[in-house]
C-alpha cells in the first residue's frame, strides 16, 4: 500500500510539472461549452501531443489538473468488496485542485462522468485511506480527489467529462494503457 501511495504521489508531482510545462501552445482544446464559454479556461494540447487526459483547467476559483491510471483490482481488498466482472477494469481519475479564491470551494468526484465508446460507465465509491472523493478547500488551499470508474478493457475510446457549476462541460480523453505505462517509465 505504501508503495502504491509513493508511486501515485510521485506520478502526481511529475504530472503537475508536465502540465505546467505545456504552456499555451496551439491545438484543439477540451471544452464543450453549455454555458458561458468565458467561464472555463482550459490548457490546450501541444502540436506534438494528442488530446489526452493530462490537462489543466480553471473553473470558478479552482485550478484543476487531471490524470488517469488503470487498475485491475483495488489493493488490500481482502473482503472482495470491489471485485470486477470479467473484461472490466478500473479507470482511476486523479484530480488535483487549488482554490485561488477568497471563499471556501467544494470539489467532488460527482462532477465527473465517464463514457466508454459513448456508454456511461459506473462510478464506484472506493474507500481507500487518504483517497478523498470530495473536499472543501479554504482560500489558497489545495487537495486531491480520486474517482474510480468501471470501464471495459476493450473500449476503443474512453472520455471523462467534468461538469462545472456554471453549466460547462470539460471533455477529456483518457490515456491508453500504453501511454500510461510510457509516462510511468519516464
Amino acid at each position: 500500500m505504501k508503495r502504491i501511495k509513493t508511486i501515485m504521489a510521485t506520478s502526481l508531482v511529475l504530472i503537475m510539472f508536465s502540465i505546467m510545462s505545456l504552456g499555451s501552445s496551439g491545438g484543439e482544446n477540451y471544452v464543450q461549452s453549455g454555458g458561458d464559454s468565458n467561464a472555463v479556461e482550459v490548457a490546450e494540447a501541444t502540436e506534438t501531443e494528442p488530446l489526452k487526459m493530462v490537462c489543466e483547467f480553471t473553473t470558478g476559483n479552482l485550478t484543476v489538473m487531471v490524470n488517469n491510471y488503470y487498475w485491475d483490482s483495488i489493493p488490500n481488498d481482502s473482503l472482495g468488496l470491489y471485485d470486477l466482472r470479467d473484461g472490466y477494469e478500473y479507470l482511476l481519475v486523479a484530480a488535483y485542485a487549488k482554490n485561488n479564491g477568497t471563499e471556501d470551494e467544494y470539489f467532488s468526484t460527482y462532477n465527473f462522468q465517464c463514457y466508454a465508446d459513448n456508454v456511461l460507465c459506473d462510478q464506484e465509491l472506493v474507500l481507500i485511506e487518504d483517497m478523498n472523493t470530495d473536499i472543501t478547500l479554504s482560500a489558497g488551499r489545495e487537495g486531491i480527489i480520486y474517482a474510480f470508474f468501471v470501464v471495459p478493457k476493450d473500449a476503443s475510446k474512453i472520455e471523462v467529462e467534468y461538469d462545472t457549476f456554471l453549466g460547462d462541460e470539460i471533455v477529456m480523453i483518457a490515456k491508453t494503457h500504453e501511454e500510461v505505462e510510457a509516462s510511468e517509465n519516464n
